[in-house]
């Protein structure tokens, strides 16, 4: 319940914002095929985020997850979150962090692709390339755009996140802006990676073809060596987390949410696993360099969306983060649902690490970490 409630009290401080397009539960949490055996504890924790969202009445925020492009049972893994019937048991994307190969035009092989492709072709919710930027070249020159976004990879991928949005201190090189602050008020000034990155989004000739219908896949049997869970297996619950008693958001800013949620004697119910308690905990509530995802990321979707074969294609609504650029044309229609009336149009141009001041993030193999101001 302790993690939970930290892992709401993050929703409550963040769904505020209208260009808050997503949050992740965990990052990289699977490093080898034994520790797959507590998968259902992440997508439960989907199922218990969606379900409180819905209770507090935020909007849909979609919730994912980032793997490690080389993590055990790749294909699986995406297969086992995304599964099912019940959208509400699913995670809504996956996004692959890049560690097997460099995202470096001139790097990229047929091999990565094929890699990819036998793993990924058939999932139905959007894969994401996250940490995009070839370091290699500096400034970034964002070469690689081409190759994500063309006839081969743009099959698998439905878009990519740069790393950064902001430029950090002691991070130069990254980001593709920074921040001017005064008083109360934040300026963005872009910078040259930010000029490099539109000019190659202007020269993508972008996929018009209509959305792709994938039916949601069929939960993975288990498979000794390959994959350790029974298709049926029940996810594991909380108890005492009710959620008919946890009320409407009233001022969608606050992170208390003791008052409306039945504590009690808490545990969660799952099978022996051999992992630490602060590995379970950060499958839980996931990683603390990727709680919130979009706070220092610029997000771009390509215009192949992939839907489920639950509802007709909905009407969207594409947003310009950026000039010239399109934003969340993969994300359901109703991922930027009304806000409360004293929502923020968007996040503020502060750092991260105050915005996320004091606040404990579960960390797989770490317990709990504090993340201040610095």
């Amino acid at each position: 319940m302790e993690v939970f409630e930290q892992y709401a009290a993050i929703y409550n401080s963040m769904a505020i914002y209208e260009n808050l397009m997503g949050f992740n539960l965990g990052d990289g949490v699977f490093k080898d095929w034994s520790q797959l055996a507590v998968a259902p504890n992440l997508k439960a924790a989907a199922r218990d985020m969606k379900a409180y969202a819905a209770a507090r009445q935020y909007r849909n925020i979609p919730i994912g997850y980032f793997a490690e492009s080389m993590e055990a049972s790749l294909g699986s893994l995406v297969e086992y979150l995304s599964c099912g019937d019940n959208s509400s048991e699913a995670i809504d994307f996956y996004a692959i962090k890049d560690s097997s190969f460099s995202l470096c035009a001139e790097l990229i092989s047929s091999s990565d692709y094929s890699l990819l492709a036998s793993d990924l072709q058939n999932v139905s919710i959007p894969i994401i390339y996250s940490q995009d930027g070839c370091l290699a070249n500096e400034p970034l020159n964002f070469s690689e755009q081409h190759v994500i976004f063309g006839s081969n990879f743009s099959s698998i991928i439905s878009g990519t996140i740069i790393e950064h949005w902001r430029e950090q201190d002691g991070e130069e090189g990254y980001g593709l802006v920074n921040y001017t602050t005064t008083g109360a008020a934040s300026t963005p000034t872009t910078l040259k990676d930010y000029k490099n990155l539109k000019s190659q989004w202007d020269e993508v000739t972008w996929n018009s073809d209509p959305p792709s219908v994938i039916t949601p896949p069929s939960c993975p049997s288990s498979s000794s060596g390959i994959w350790p869970i029974n298709a049926d297996a029940t996810l594991p619950t909380i108890t005492d987390l009710h959620f008919a008693t946890i009320g409407k958001s009233v001022t969608a800013t606050g992170t208390s949410i003791s008052s409306s949620i039945s504590t009690g004697s808490s545990s969660a119910s799952n099978g022996g696993s051999g992992l630490s308690n602060g590995e379970k905990a950060g499958i839980g509530v996931g990683a603390a360099c990727g709680a919130i995802f979009f706070l220092s990321l610029a997000f771009w979707f390509i215009h192949r969306r992939r839907q489920t074969s639950q509802g007709a294609p909905p009407a969207y609504a594409p947003v310009t983060e950026l000039h010239g650029t399109a934003v969340a044309d993969e994300l359901p229609d109703n991922s930027r649902g009304e806000m409360p009336d004293n929502s923020k149009k968007e996040l503020p141009g502060t750092s991260i690490s105050h915005e996320l001041s004091a606040v404990p993030i579960y960390e797989a193999g770490d317990g709990i970490r504090e993340t201040g101001p610095g």
